[in-house]
């Protein structure tokens, strides 16, 4: 990439002819259209880039686009448009995440083409980038939404049913029988399939939980808190302390912590459980 941080007037005017015939219909286009020289230098942009940067046409002409509202996207997303649009010289097409002047964060689908001379080398490109941040908000929303009903059923719909049955096989192995060989494969599979769907309820939560802002979260609590019911449970329908199940809330709890952006409390150990 070309080092120099911007295009003169004098640099800018070169162009004017080449890109006249083009601004005539750009003026009238809402969305953000901008075309920009073979190295990204800004030489022509519409009241759209001025309406969705916050920048004035006094700031953006002759500068680059990386250097006011972009570069928020991983170094790749940068090698492969440029490696497209100017190397093997194809129209390029994406969605990207702005900053605008006043630091509010904006997607934008961007669409760019390159304008070849009769030689073929590129003159310019011509970019087209309608602002997309609605559409991505609903997309979210739509996720959570998604993400919410797959908790409630791995957490309730499957959880719940699963955990009744390895208690009433629990209960028929005590009996013994011919069976208890079948039996206790079955609750063998039954307890690989529970750990499974705490598995998923941990991953379900992760994006969630990692844009939640600060948060008290007690590990040694709440540890203590769900070992204390699976105890509870257990006793209370007179079957042995299930250390399978409470290895799986224990997992289930740090991974909860792991993924949360949480304000961090000094931990005392070791944790002591009544039972």
């Amino acid at each position: 990439m070309n080092s120099k941080k911007f295009l003169s007037p004098e640099e800018i005017k070169k162009y004017a002819k080449d890109i006249e015939p083009f601004k005539a219909g750009f003026d009238l286009i809402d969305d953000h259209v901008m075309i920009s020289d073979p190295d990204g230098f800004i030489l022509y942009a519409n009241k759209g880039v001025e309406k969705q940067t916050g920048f004035s046409a006094e700031e953006i002409l002759g500068r680059n686009p990386g250097d006011m509202w972009g570069g928020n996207m991983p170094r790749e997303f940068y090698e492969k448009m440029w490696d497209t649009i100017k190397n093997k010289k194809q129209p390029f097409a994406g969605e990207v995440l702005n900053k605008r002047k006043d630091g509010v964060e904006t997607w934008q689908e961007i669409r760019i083409s390159p304008v070849l001379d009769e030689r073929g080398n590129v003159k310019f490109f011509i970019g087209i980038e309608p602002n997309i941040t609605a559409r991505k908000k609903q997309e979210q929303e739509q996720q959570e939404k998604f993400r919410e009903e797959l908790i409630s059923i791995l957490g309730h719909q499957l959880r719940n049913p699963l955990t009744s049955i390895l208690w009433s096989l629990e209960l028929l192995i005590k009996e013994g029988g011919k069976q208890n060989e079948v039996l206790e494969e079955i609750r063998k599979r039954g307890k690989d399939m529970s750990a499974l769907i705490n598995d998923l309820l941990i991953l379900s939560r992760v994006e969630t939980t990692a844009r939640l802002e600060k948060e008290n979260f007690d590990l040694v609590n709440e540890t203590k808190r769900k070992v204390e019911r699976v105890v509870k449970d257990n006793t209370s329908r007179g079957s042995s302390i299930d250390w399978d199940q409470i290895r799986n809330q224990i997992r289930e709890v740090v991974g909860q912590f792991l993924f949360t952006k949480t304000e961090r409390r000094p931990m005392v150990l070791p944790v002591v459980i009544e039972v």
